[in-house]
């Protein structure tokens, strides 16, 4: 499945990783990045968004995008019980790779946003 998205994102992602409990299970890409970094980052992200979250009355978010330096995004969705983790190229195609997510993550409802923190680097986050 992570290979199809990186298939699909015609070659704008870096690193993709797929985490189960904070646990990397399932990797690919990583020219001179390292997908255990991409792995511990996202793992620390994913907890405190749903700390924050939690404080709101929920305990889930659907998608976090966060720019990162050189114009690169470091996009985690929830699906099924695990995160994946995505480092694109920089100053990506984010459409083509959001749609690639989407096209294979088969989610049943649109995402809308629900949060976005203003100036550089961004965290745009969105939930159901």
């Amino acid at each position: 499945m992570i290979e199809k998205i990186v298939k699909d994102s015609r070659g704008w992602i870096d690193v993709i990783v797929m985490l189960v409990n904070g646990t990397r299970i399932a990797f690919s890409g990583g020219d001179g990045i390292e997908p255990e970094r991409i792995a511990d980052a996202a793992s620390s992200i994913a907890e405190a968004t749903l700390a924050v979250m939690e404080l709101f009355g929920s305990r889930k978010f659907d998608e976090i995008d966060l720019e990162v330096q050189e114009g690169r995004h470091l996009i985690i969705r929830r699906y099924r019980g695990c995160h994946i983790a995505a480092l694109t190229k920089p100053n990506p195609n984010l459409g083509l790779i959001k749609q690639a997510f989407e096209r294979n993550l088969a989610s049943d409802r649109p995402l809308r946003k629900m949060v976005q923190v203003a100036h550089k680097p961004a965290i745009t986050l969105l939930a159901r």
